[in-house]
């Protein structure tokens, strides 16, 4: 497996330093343009909505909003309460976010490993805003949709794996605020949002270097083009949509994609949860298992719709 691992990277290294020698102009503007997406796309929505959790967390607000629809989210059975507010917060922040939300929570002791690894199944969303900004131009009706089983698929792994617990015990607590607490979140965001960047570069570099590869070879097969995709989700949406399918066939591929999150995001997780000795594999199978759970959903609004 090392060998393999191995040679893998050398190929890599090769492949790079082929699209360097080609053009290398290109290249570094490859680059550029994943950076674009970065800052226009990524950076807005990770910011804002992590931020907002921060707070609601920080001023136990979030703790209070759960508190207030307790009849509804009991029936949820987390274990732990504090893990029934990170799954929440998890719809808005999106990942990496959401894994190092969970990441604070063992620091701080308010969830165990355990806990953390069970909210690794189903606390991994895209931020609503990020999905907005690719389907919202060409059908603002289907981008909701398409929101809504992607936050339903997270709700369904819930549920169906909580379902042996007893109901969640949801409790009333005061509302507070710590400036020192805010401040050390807004610098571990910080260093979440430059980490994202470097990943998504990393990630469309190999993209760029085995596309033009593989373009030497002859014409590159639909369904190549739809693993390349898979490589990093911000850019892999635009190859989608540059792909000129059916409508139909470009929502059931967002659906899956969206839900499984790309390996730039799987490595953003990876090297977050790696600090907290939690489990990938869990991770990486339940992504798989939200991707087809959400175009099952979806199915039926496109048949209908």
């Amino acid at each position: 497996m090392k060998r393999f691992i191995i040679i893998m990277i050398f190929c890599l290294i090769a492949a790079v330093i082929f699209n360097i020698l080609l053009d290398s102009s290109a290249f570094f503007t490859a680059i550029v343009n994943t950076l674009s997406v970065w800052l226009y796309k990524v950076y807005p929505s990770i910011f804002t909505f992590y931020l907002i959790a921060v707070l609601l967390i920080n001023t136990k607000i979030i703790d209070r909003f759960v508190y207030y629809l307790r009849a509804i989210f009991k029936k949820l059975k987390f274990k732990n309460e504090n893990g029934l507010h990170l799954f929440f917060l998890s719809i808005f922040t999106g990942n990496p976010g959401s894994a190092a939300l969970i990441g604070d929570a063992i620091i701080s002791d308010a969830i165990s490993t355990a806990d953390a690894n069970q909210l690794l199944k189903f606390s991994s969303f895209i931020n609503p805003l990020f999905i907005i900004s690719y389907l919202g131009p060409y059908n603002i009706k289907y981008a909701i949709i398409l929101i809504f089983v992607h936050i339903t698929a997270n709700f369904l792994i819930a549920f169906f794996t909580n379902r042996n617990n007893q109901p969640t015990i949801i409790t009333k607590k005061p509302i507070a605020f710590s400036l020192n607490e805010f401040l050390d979140s807004l610098n571990k965001l910080i260093g979440v949002l430059l980490m994202i960047s470097a990943v998504m570069v990393i990630a469309n570099i190999v993209y760029y270097s085995l596309v033009n590869i593989l373009s030497f070879l002859g014409e590159i097969p639909l369904l190549i083009k739809i693993v390349l995709a898979n490589l990093e989700i911000s850019a892999g949406l635009n190859h989608i949509l540059a792909l000129r399918l059916s409508f139909k066939i470009t929502l059931l591929l967002f659906a899956f994609l969206t839900g499984f999150g790309g390996l730039s995001i799987h490595l953003q997780v990876y090297n977050v949860i790696a600090k907290y000795n939690l489990s990938y594999s869990v991770y990486f199978k339940y992504r798989l298992t939200q991707g087809i759970i959400a175009v099952m959903l979806l199915l039926p609004f496109l048949m209908l719709g």
